[in-house]
């Protein structure tokens, strides 16, 4: 999230993966489009996160995508 707050760093887009520690504070600073990614046991994505960043950035909320796996637990990206 934080290497897609800044635009004058080379990235263009963003994953955050179980990013059960974000909070809407950091995603309010997006200024690049990111897909967020989530277990059925991780905080909820929408509204938590997606509504945070379409109040501060409403292009930007266009662009990000949300995914959630919800049969499946924390962890299960680096599980394999």
């Amino acid at each position: 999230v934080r290497a897609c707050s800044n635009l004058s760093t080379l990235f263009f887009t963003g994953i955050s993966i179980h990013g059960s520690s974000l909070t809407p504070a950091e995603v309010s600073q997006l200024q690049q489009p990111m897909l967020f990614i989530a277990a059925g046991n991780d905080p909820a994505l929408i509204p938590n996160i997606s509504s945070a960043i379409e109040q501060s950035n409403m292009e930007i909320s266009k662009k990000c995508e949300y995914q959630t796996y919800s049969t499946m637990g924390h962890g299960f990206v680096a599980a394999g």
